[in-house]
Parts: C-alpha cells; structure tokens; sequence
C-alpha cells in the first residue's frame, strides 16, 4: 500500500520531519545582548561590579558583546549539577527552615 502524498499520509508526514529538522532553532539564530564581560578572565555577569568574582581583578568589567559558548569545558560541564526532573520531590534540606 504506497503513500499518495495526500495531507495525513506517510509521506506529508516525512516531509513536514525534514523541514523542521533543517529549521534551525531559535537559540541558534538569536542574536547575542551586551553584558558586562571581565577583560581579564572573560567572567560575564549581568549587574556591574567592581570586583570579578572569578579572577578578583579590580575594575576590569566592560560592557560589551560576550564571546559565543559551544561549550563548557569540561571541568564546568561536570562542575555543574542537573537539575532534578520536573515534578520531582526537594531535597530534605531545601525545606527545611
């Protein structure tokens, strides 16, 4: 039994799969916003401060247009803890208080 390309069938289904797998996602086509990005040590935060908080350099922050991330290096990839899955039970410590 052949697909007639009519709306509903296998094949409307496969070519609506394609085009939305070469659409390219919204984070890759945004369009970065400035920050303030530390010169010494690239550290970017969103509030000024006069102390970077990674480095400790005094007055090195500049507003301007982070790097791009591909990726985090490894030791911050695994650094960073996952997020528990949606609907899951807190920690025992988080709600206490």
């Amino acid at each position: 039994m052949g697909d007639s390309g009519k709306p509903g069938t296998g094949k409307t289904k496969k070519r609506k799969a394609r085009a939305v797998a070469a659409k390219p996602s919204p984070a890759e086509t945004a369009v970065a916003h400035p920050a303030w990005v530390c010169d010494d040590c690239g550290n970017t935060i969103t509030a000024w401060s006069a102390l970077c908080g990674k480095c400790g350099a005094f007055d090195a922050f500049v507003w301007r247009v982070p790097p791009s991330v591909t990726a985090l290096p490894p030791s911050e990839r695994d650094a960073t803890p996952a997020l528990p899955p949606a609907g899951a039970d807190a920690p025992a410590d988080a709600t206490a208080g």
